[in-house]
């Protein structure tokens, strides 16, 4: 049988059709792919319904780790997660990681630190006098001065050290994410 260009092409076409949608759903090989400034790792479940997009309210089940793979957040085994996609309730990568997805779809993310957030800033950093905070303060403790939150760092003679950077600022964030209900 001779094989002719049509041939050919109609033989690979579904190739070329799913290809770029198995890379974008994190499916068939250890690639993953981006979208708009987050990484996504993985994609599973044949999903029902409409895709999540702005202004749908969803009930989320999710795991947040960090790089070196410990947990920081679960609502595994707890109520579902409210979010309104697109409404700037949760950091912006969560939102992206939301859109598009279906009941019964699984995805993994992991959304770098100016998508979560931010980066760590040094400015946010403040040397309190220590004459000037009351007596009792202890290392970790969340505390408010002058009306900045923050954590106490250290605490020496001289100053209390107050950070009043958020405690995942600067770290990338890897979450996996399910939608349960979509209204």
């Amino acid at each position: 049988m001779r094989i002719t260009y049509r041939r050919l092409a109609l033989a690979l076409l579904p190739l070329l059709l799913l290809g770029p949608a198995a890379a974008a759903c994190g499916g068939g090989g250890d690639e993953s792919s981006f979208r708009n400034g987050i990484e996504i790792i993985s994609l599973t479940g044949d999903g029902q319904g409409d895709p999540a997009g702005d202004g749908d309210s969803v009930g989320v089940r999710y795991r947040g780790t960090l790089d070196d793979g410990s947990a920081f957040d679960s609502n595994a085994g707890g109520a579902l997660l409210p979010v309104t996609i697109g409404a700037g309730r949760v950091i912006p990568g969560f939102d992206e990681a939301l859109r598009g997805l279906r009941i019964g779809q699984t995805i993994v993310v992991r959304i770098p630190p100016e998508l979560a957030y931010g980066e760590r800033d040094e400015s946010l950093v403040f040397e309190i006098p220590r004459e000037q905070t009351p007596p009792g303060m202890k290392v970790g403790q969340r505390v408010q001065f002058g009306g900045v939150p923050g954590v106490i760092t250290e605490i020496t003679d001289e100053a209390v050290i107050l950070d009043a950077n958020h405690a995942l600022a600067g770290q990338a964030l890897t979450f996996e994410i399910s939608i349960e209900t979509l209204e």
